[in-house]
């Protein structure tokens, strides 16, 4: 039940609980910013994270930016509770190295 896709209803309400998450198309994106000395082991952090969960979220490194893309492969590229799971504990674990999220861009993506 956890790989299958989510409705719109339950996207817009899991959003509501992920501060600086955004939908764009079928997947959950966020944009989380801090001190550029501290994002390799912010990674580190994200890659222990994502494989004891056995999942996983292209991750993009700009500076002192850390870029998330969050779909379910194994349900078509969809949004799964999976993906609201993982979105939650990167956050946290982007929040305990001192990056913050990166508001939505306006108009976006509901």
């Amino acid at each position: 039940m956890r790989d299958r896709p989510l409705d719109e209803d339950a996207v817009t309400q899991a959003l509501t609980t992920l501060p600086g998450w955004s939908r764009t198309g079928d997947a959950l994106t966020a944009e989380y910013r801090g001190d550029r000395a501290r994002a390799v082991e912010l990674y580190a952090s994200i890659a222990a994270l994502e494989d004891s969960a056995d999942h996983h979220a292209t991750v993009e490194i700009t500076y002192n930016r850390v870029g998330f893309t969050l779909s379910t492969h194994d349900s078509g590229d969809r949004i799964t509770w999976r993906d609201t799971d993982l979105a939650h504990r990167l956050g946290e674990t982007c929040a305990a190295h001192g990056f913050t999220p990166r508001p939505p861009a306006r108009g976006g993506t509901l």
